[in-house]
């Protein structure tokens, strides 16, 4: 069928397999790791996890979205090299600064959440963050040209075999499991990734090496305001757990890391659609104007909307029962954080593509301050609540934050393409009729063939 060989069916498809497994394999890897480490030591795992993926996630902020609207802004083959050979230049010095901070600056992370093995941890992941150039360089050269079969086989790599080597240690090695060693399995998996990076981008690696002036420039350029609105986001997305940390116990950070697992499930279609959309988005704005980016908008949101909901009730009304499954019943006080990000659950695919969209009509500005007024008012609302109400503050400051951040991301919608909360609840209404129909449908063929079967 043609419908199986379109963009948005194969890119849906793998960027929806890809985010999938980065989610089944690291909640798998903690159902084993929760059950082998202490709640303090899954704590510091925590608060590593954190650090590394704030690292990444804005690393990805500074070049992948200026590499791939200006890889489209050309046709020139000549300019796609200089692009790309510029953006990897960027990589490699911003991975040079973050080693500095490293070296410079984990003694002192780890004396300030009173965790000596974090320091240890952090210089371990220097070797990771190496490997990193690679690995990200070439998933940007794919996504620039809109394939994702190779991004979802570097990731499936990458995350499977760091899975595998957790089955090893955990069944047979239990005994000697350490957090270091939990960052050596993280860079075996990341170098098996890489190599299986490489084997699906060298068709579309251009051979030369010509960075410039011109292109960094203009990368930079873009990437600052999204690189700043990377780090508030990750930040954002972590600080429950760094104040929890800073204020309680790094076993309390155990609790909403539970939580973390259960939203970035959840996160798994919203994130993939975003990946999906941003290519598409902002070659809409060059080609066709706002009019189609806010359509491709207001229907991306609706259905992950319409998909989002349901699911967030379920988890809301079997939290315990969840929290059984996936951590034991010694983490069952991590049930009242859960229930309050399922109440704003609906919320977070209005505001992480909004951010997406602003980015690819060339407004990440726009983002980047949006997202430092988000963090602040964050920080602020998250401070007095965890002051007020210790465990549980940090859930009541996310929960208020995330309310206000989408109502101030869909003004600034409002102001720029003209989106509207009809055209999204339509297309959220439109999705479930859709769904419904197609039910009755496989239904009645189920029956009609029973039928005949009989």
């Amino acid at each position: 069928m043609k419908l199986f060989k379109t963009y948005w069916y194969q890119s849906a498809l793998f960027t929806i397999l890809q985010r999938f497994s980065l989610v089944f394999f690291g909640l798998v890897s903690y159902l084993l790791l929760v059950r082998n480490l202490s709640e303090s030591k899954m704590g510091v795992w925590a608060l590593f996890l954190a650090i590394s993926t704030t690292f990444e996630m804005s690393k990805y902020a500074l070049l992948k979205n200026g590499f791939i609207t200006l890889f489209h802004s050309t046709a020139s083959r000549k300019d796609q090299g200089s692009i790309a050979s510029s953006s990897l230049v960027l990589n490699v010095l911003f991975t040079i600064a973050f080693i500095i901070l490293i070296f410079t600056g984990s003694h002192w992370i780890g004396q300030y959440w009173k965790v000596g093995e974090l320091q240890s941890m952090l210089r371990w992941y220097v070797v990771a963050s190496i490997l990193l150039i690679p690995f990200s360089h070439w998933e940007y050269i794919q996504q620039a040209n809109m394939t994702f079969k190779g991004i979802f086989a570097a990731y499936f790599a990458r995350q499977g075999c760091f899975f595998l080597l957790v089955i090893i240690a955990t069944f047979w090695f239990s005994g000697y499991v350490t957090l270091n060693l939990l960052v050596i399995f993280q860079i075996i998996g990341l170098a098996f990734g890489t190599f299986i990076a490489w084997i699906y981008s060298r068709k579309f690696i251009n051979k030369m090496f010509a960075p410039s002036k011109f292109w960094i420039g203009r990368l930079f350029r873009y990437g600052k305001y999204v690189l700043g609105s990377g780090v508030c986001a990750n930040i954002f997305g972590s600080l429950d757990r760094y104040m929890t940390a800073s204020f309680m116990t790094s076993s309390s950070v155990a609790f909403y890391d539970v939580s973390a697992r259960i939203n970035n499930l959840m996160d798994v279609p919203t994130t993939a659609a975003a990946d999906i959309l941003f290519p598409k988005s902002a070659r809409a704005s060059v080609e066709d104007g706002n009019s189609r980016v806010k359509y491709i908008y207001e229907k991306m949101v609706g259905i992950l909307v319409g998909l989002v909901l349901p699911i967030s009730i379920f988890i809301f009304v079997f939290a315990d029962k969840i929290i059984l499954i996936i951590a034991g019943d010694k983490y069952l006080p991590a049930t009242g954080i859960i229930k309050i990000a399922m109440v704003y659950a609906f919320l977070r695919p209005v505001q992480i593509q909004a951010s997406n969209v602003l980015n690819s009509i060339n407004k990440p500005q726009l983002t980047f301050y949006l997202n430092l007024v988000v963090l602040s008012f964050n920080m602020t609302v998250s401070y007095c609540f965890i002051k007020s109400f210790g465990f549980m503050g940090a859930a009541y400051g996310a929960f208020l934050t995330t309310v206000f951040s989408s109502i101030l991301s869909f003004c600034l919608l409002k102001r720029a393409i003209d989106v509207s909360v009809r055209g999204i609840v339509g297309e959220m209404w439109n999705f479930y009729e859709q769904a419904i129909r197609h039910c009755i449908t496989f239904w009645n063929q189920l029956r009609s063939l029973s039928t005949g079967t009989e």
